[in-house]
């Protein structure tokens, strides 16, 4: 889960082209610009916390549940799929 959000930060840094921005600073700025739907914002701000917490070893993974960790994660993949689309041509395959 944390790799998954350390590389959607990098990965909306390159496509807003704010590369000092902080991650939360990032899902703002991908919310108000329409890059991302605030639901979508909201699910990544709560990854931010959690994976913030596990880095800093405030929290242990063991406080996450499958459940959890795979929201999170659809949360990344949900993010990027919208910011790395799929060319119109694999899509219609």
């Amino acid at each position: 889960m944390t790799h998954s959000l350390f590389a959607l930060e990098r990965a909306l840094a390159e496509h807003l082209g704010a590369q000092r921005k902080t991650f939360q600073q990032l899902i703002e700025l991908a919310s108000v610009t329409g890059v991302i739907p605030a639901d979508l914002a909201d699910r990544l701000s709560t990854g931010r916390l959690l994976r913030n917490k596990l880095a800093h070893g405030k929290l242990t993974g063991t406080v996450l549940t499958p459940v959890m960790a795979v929201n999170m994660v659809r949360a990344a993949f949900d993010t990027a799929a919208l910011l790395f689309p799929a060319p119109a041509s694999a899509a219609q395959a």
